[in-house]
């Protein structure tokens, strides 16, 4: 009797158990079919736009700005973009040897009436200390300079967001001109030397430092490339300073490319380059021929 009214109940749930298992499975199906749609999706949107880090950040106003880091986008290789509605900036590697930004890095010119002014003040202020310009033989060594950067274990030159962070040297045969902050300046080149055929020293003084020496360490003579190693006693402070920089002969700097850091509205914060191992570089230098 029990196992006649087993069978009964068996032969009507039976289909019940069944149809709700199928619904679960079909359920199980379309939801695994959607996660892959949109994963396919982002794989398609990774493509065009490589995005390794997404950092979240707002402009002045509040509004959010989407920042991308190292995107790859039609073969420029952007190492930061920040875009709103209404906001772009980019930092992006430019390989392209006619860009205009090699020409603005590299202007030596007396731009403007303030470069000028600088210029002008920097010499009388030499004059009026009694320090004459006099000519020297300056032989076997580039003459203009402009700053250079190591990033990832690769050499760039750079187009700052602001033009007050690009340093760059002219050396004539009576001056020794720094491009800073202030503008052009004016240095007396004391003495100048050849140590070896790597190495240059220069002594020098201005209106901002005194028993200045800078010693130059050619390290790659082919690609114009140096170690600059800058002593001097600050003439307001009274102490010793010492600084040690990456530059570029002028003239060779399409052999490398740029890293632009490029925004239409406002300035922005310099790209961060890696700090060299100079002395590595120097060392390197002395087994050339």
């Amino acid at each position: 009797m029990i196992l006649a009214i087993c069978s009964i109940l068996l032969a009507i749930f039976l289909p019940f158990v069944i149809m709700l298992y199928l619904g679960i499975s079909v359920i199980n199906e379309r939801q695994a079919s959607q996660n892959n749609e949109a994963a396919t999706t982002g794989e398609d949107e990774v493509l065009e736009d490589t995005v390794t880090s997404r950092v979240p950040f707002t402009d002045r106003t509040g509004n959010p700005i989407e920042v991308c880091r190292d995107t790859l986008i039609h073969d420029t290789l952007f190492l930061v973009r920040e875009k709103s509605g209404d906001y772009y900036s980019a930092v992006f590697i430019d390989t392209n040897k006619s860009s205009q930004f090699y020409k603005e890095i590299s202007s030596f010119g007396i731009g403007d009436e303030f470069d000028k002014e600088r210029y002008d003040f920097s010499a009388e202020r030499l004059r009026k200390n009694n320090i004459a310009l006099k000519r020297k033989i300056i032989s076997g060594l580039p003459l203009k300079w402009v700053i250079f950067y190591q990033y990832k274990g690769k050499f760039y030159t750079y187009y700052p967001s602001d033009f007050m962070n690009h340093y760059k040297v002219n050396i004539t045969d009576t001056t020794f001109i720094d491009y800073i902050v202030e503008g052009p300046v004016a240095n007396k080149i004391i003495d100048f030397k050849k140590i070896d055929n790597h190495t240059f020293r220069f002594r020098l003084t201005g209106m901002y430092e005194h028993n200045r020496e800078l010693v130059i360490h050619i390290i790659d003579s082919k690609n114009g490339i140096a170690v600059f190693e800058n002593k001097s006693t600050n003439v307001v402070w009274g102490n010793e300073g010492k600084s040690t920089y990456l530059m570029i002969d002028a003239d060779k700097i399409k052999r490398f490319p740029i890293i632009v850091n490029y925004c239409e509205t406002m300035k922005q914060h310099e790209f961060e380059f890696d700090k060299p191992d100079y002395k590595k570089l120097i060392s390197r230098s002395r087994l050339s021929p």
